[in-house]
């Protein structure tokens, strides 16, 4: 398990995701789901 930091959970959020605007609540888990392509396959937020 890894645990990031706000800010760099951000970043990191907005490149997987390649969006421009994204609202995240701080202190809510998010679960990403790859493929061998490394292609989200789908997003889960926890809590």
């Amino acid at each position: 398990m890894t645990y990031f930091h706000g800010n760099s959970l951000r970043a990191l959020s907005k490149y997987i995701e390649d969006i421009i605007n994204l609202e995240m609540a701080t202190g809510q888990p998010v679960v990403y789901d790859f493929n061998d392509k490394l292609e989200v396959q789908s997003k889960n937020k926890l809590g």
